[in-house]
């Protein structure tokens, strides 16, 4: 993972939610689950503010992810919620070619505590 210091670094206050799994209606139309919408389009809200004007991110990139809030989810699928909320604000593709290494690490904290704090480093180098 990156020794040196990130390029970036974006805080979401908000508390820890997964990456969910579409869900079928009896026709067979796929949809998101409304609590996840939901709290994928604050996740956007807060990413654009932080990010306003900057071009989209081609990579590769180094993600070093630190989420503090309650012990709900697998962190696989909190990294996923954060990387799909960052498509077309931060970069235009989430693919392994982009987003070449990812960490995560978690810490016990309240809901009302809860944080996303994000260190993205580009490691092309011209």
């Amino acid at each position: 993972m990156e020794t040196d210091s990130p390029d970036y670094i974006l805080v979401i206050k908000q508390p820890l939610f997964s990456k969910a799994r579409p869900r079928l209606t009896r026709s067979g139309h796929a949809y998101m689950p409304k609590e996840y919408r939901a709290a994928q389009e604050e996740m956007k809200r807060q990413l654009k503010e932080q990010w306003q004007d900057r071009p989209l991110l081609s990579g590769p990139l180094s993600l070093r992810m630190m989420v503090k809030g309650e012990g709900r989810g697998d962190l696989d699928n909190i990294a996923g919620a954060f990387m799909d909320s960052g498509h077309n604000i931060l970069w235009d593709e989430d693919r392994v070619s982009v987003i070449s290494e990812l960490s995560i690490s978690w810490t016990k904290a309240p809901k009302k505590d809860s944080e996303w704090i994000v260190h993205i480093k580009n490691l092309w180098t011209p």
